[in-house]
């Protein structure tokens, strides 16, 4: 038992060493001098766009996946043995979890942001700190005339019906004859 958990944890650390070590996941940044690599000035104009909003954009910036350049197709080759570049899959955090508009850039453009084992870091486009038109107001459970008692604000301070609990059956309820709103009863009248 406690040999498989070694394993797993020994694993997981020793993969940030293998593929170029960035993993998925990682919040990255892009290089300063991403501009002046060679592989950016043969990507199209629209890549270079890419790259550019994602250099303006203050979004974190999150691999989704990483890969070699040459696939390791046959069991033989490890991720770890490759003689090429890595390259990964990165997105642009629109919020936790949700990536928007992936795309590919050698691990050479990337650098790793550390967090030191924190949360990434919220930007300031995710930021809503104006709640100065916000005026909190007591909620009214008084009832007021034509108002229903049964409403959700009111909870259970409804004074219709009996409020205690039986211990008999209710007569009626499991008839079959009687067409009481259940599930099946909703779902045969759609």
């Amino acid at each position: 038992m406690y040999e498989d958990k070694f394993t797993k944890i020994f694993e997981s650390n020793f993969q940030r060493f293998q593929g170029g070590g960035i993993l998925p996941g990682d919040v990255v940044k892009l290089i300063d001098s991403i501009s002046s690599l060679e592989w950016l000035k043969g990507q199209p104009d629209n890549v270079k766009d890419k790259i550019d909003e994602l250099r303006g954009s203050d979004q974190n910036i999150r691999v989704i996946s990483v890969r070699g350049k040459i696939p390791a197709s046959s069991g033989d080759i490890q991720q770890d043995n490759q003689a090429e570049d890595f390259y990964c899959d990165v997105a642009a955090e629109m919020a936790p979890g949700l990536f928007h508009d992936p795309i590919t850039i050698p691990l050479q453009a990337l650098e790793i942001v550390d967090t030191q084992g924190n949360l990434p870091p919220i930007p300031d486009s995710q930021r809503y700190d104006d709640n100065t038109h916000i005026t909190p107001s007591e909620v009214s459970t008084e009832l007021t005339e034509g108002e229903d008692e049964t409403c959700p604000v009111f909870g259970t301070k409804s004074k219709e019906g009996d409020r205690e609990l039986t211990d008999e059956d209710t007569p009626g309820l499991g008839d079959p004859g009687i067409d009481h709103m259940t599930t099946k009863v909703y779902m045969q009248n759609l």
